[in-house]
Order: structure tokens, then C-alpha cells, then sequence
């Protein structure tokens, strides 16, 4: 009876390495210069035109649709230019052939990695947000940047650039807070319980009405939330464009405030109880 090899595996590793090896060296020098100008002058062309192509697009459609153009455009160029070089070389199809199932094998031995790619792809055809949207994801606020085949990256309010592995992105919950044109912004007040809350009321819609940021549609809305021991909680929500939502979230504290003083309208002050523990 033959012998069975202790690992099989390892045979046909040495057996395909030989094979490429053998093929590679009869390959001559000026060859291989020439498909190393080849893959070169393809990631030049593909930076070029996919730069110069973006541009033209960004003027008739939005950064999220030209962003992934730009990304068909430049990939699809450099896998031109590789096929070309690997032409060249005169490679038959069966080194071809078995260069490609160990570059298939090593990138699914990268788990991580290939699903952050099929996520990436997810994302793109999905459309849960698009390049420009605001996201809260796991506490990170800011502005996504682009979509890229691993990863998003989000420039944060205080100008930090923040990557975010796109695998994250299916497995855990994120917020677009700029999915929809108009968004909802509730300001808690506390109003003593001794005012009177019709004045109030009237005092809190009129200073909505007047804010041109708040839109009239639909209208503001004074919420109640709890009684406490010295006061009773409203909630004044109103509505606005996406894109003054931080603006206003700013602002209308402060005319809330001065507006209530203006009236003397009192607004209890919270007070935090600290439990005193004798030892």
C-alpha cells in the first residue's frame, strides 16, 4: 500500500508555488518593465480621469452618486491596466488560474476584511445616509466624509477625522440625523407651579412664530413632561430645516430665558440631592 503524506496540504502548496515559480522565471527582465509601466501608467490614467470625471458630476448630482462613480471609474481602470500587465507577461491560464484561487483564499482567510467590503457594498446600494449626512455612531457626531470598501470616515465637530470599519455599521445601531429635510428640536423648561401657564404658553408660540429659523409647518408644540415639588416640566418643540438644527439648538435656550425673565416668569432651578452616607 502507498504512503499517505503526513500533510497533503503542504504537497500542493510546494507543487502550485513550483508551478508559478517555474513560470515566472522564464519571464524576461525588459518584460516584466514593461507590465510594471503598464500597472503604472493605469493607476496614473485612473487618478486622472476619475479626478476629472468627479468634477464634471459634481455639478449635476449629489457628492454621495459622484463619489461612487469616481470609485467604479478609478478601480475599473487599474483592473484594465493589471489584466494588461498580466497579458504581457504571457502567463498561461493555468498559473493564471491558480494565482487567482490563492488571491481569492488569502482574502477570505481575512474575515474581517471581507466583511467590511460586503458591508461597504451594502451600504453604497442601501443608502442608509450618503456622503454629507450628519451620523451619531456610538457617540461620534460629525459629518460622513465618504463610503470606502472598509471603512466610513466622519469628520467630527471639532474638525477630528474619525474611521469607522463599516462591519460595525450592520452590527450596531447609528443615527442620520440629517435623513429627512426637517427635524424636530425640544427644548425641557421648568416653570414654576405658581405661574401662570396660559401666559406662558402664549409667550413660548410667540417667540416660535417669530424665529425665523422655525418653521410654521407643522406648528410648535408645548409638551408636558412631569410635575416635581417646585415646578411643572414642558417640552417646546418645534420644527426646522436640517440645516439650522445645531443653529437654533443654540439660540433658543438663550431667548428662552431672556423672554421668560422679560415677563417675570419664574423658572425654578433644578437642584441635585446628595445622599450622605455616615460611616
Amino acid at each position: 500500500m502507498a504512503d499517505i503524506p503526513d500533510n497533503p496540504v503542504d504537497i500542493n502548496i510546494e507543487e502550485i508555488t513550483q508551478d508559478i515559480s517555474k513560470a515566472l522565471s522564464h519571464v524576461e527582465w525588459q518584460t516584466w518593465g514593461t507590465a510594471a509601466i503598464y500597472v503604472l501608467f493605469g493607476f496614473l490614467v485612473a487618478s486622472f480621469i476619475s479626478t476629472a470625471i468627479g468634477r464634471i458630476l459634481a455639478k449635476y448630482t449629489s457628492a454621495h452618486y459622484t463619489q461612487i462613480i469616481k470609485r467604479l471609474l478609478y478601480y475599473g481602470i487599474i483592473t484594465v491596466s493589471i489584466l494588461i500587465a498580466l497579458a504581457t507577461l504571457q502567463l498561461n491560464m493555468k498559473v493564471l488560474g491558480i494565482a487567482t484561487i490563492l488571491t481569492l483564499a488569502i482574502g477570505f482567510a481575512s474575515q474581517t476584511a471581507v466583511s467590511n467590503i460586503i458591508t461597504g457594498l451594502f451600504l453604497v446600494f442601501e443608502r442608509p445616509f450618503l456622503v454629507g449626512d450628519y451620523l451619531d455612531v456610538h457617540g461620534v457626531l460629525g459629518e460622513l466624509l465618504s463610503i470606502d470598501l472598509l471603512s466610513i470616515k466622519i469628520r467630527t465637530f471639532d474638525n477630528t477625522l474619525v474611521r469607522i470599519p463599516n462591519e460595525i455599521l450592520i452590527k450596531e445601531k447609528f443615527i442620520n440625523m440629517t435623513k429627512f429635510p426637517i427635524r424636530r428640536l425640544d427644548t425641557k423648561i421648568r416653570i414654576d407651579l405658581n405661574e401662570d401657564l396660559d401666559k406662558v404658553r402664549k409667550l413660548l408660540f410667540d417667540l416660535a412664530r417669530k424665529n425665523p429659523l422655525v418653521l410654521e409647518s407643522p406648528p410648535a408644540q408645548l409638551l408636558f413632561e412631569e410635575f416635581t415639588e417646585s415646578a411643572i416640566i414642558f417640552k417646546l418643540a418645534v420644527w426646522i430645516k436640517k440645516e439650522s438644527f445645531y443653529a437654533l439648538k443654540h439660540q433658543i435656550p438663550c431667548d428662552i430665558q431672556q423672554t421668560l425673565k422679560e415677563h417675570g416668569i419664574k423658572m425654578p432651578i433644578m437642584r441635585v440631592q446628595v445622599d450622605k452616607q455616615t460611616s
